[in-house]
């Protein structure tokens, strides 16, 4: 399971949508 990539790209939307 990729937990770190979608932890990833999570942390990445998240600091878009901020």
């Amino acid at each position: 399971f990729l937990s770190a990539a979608l932890f990833h790209l999570i942390t990445h939307a998240y600091s878009k949508a901020l």
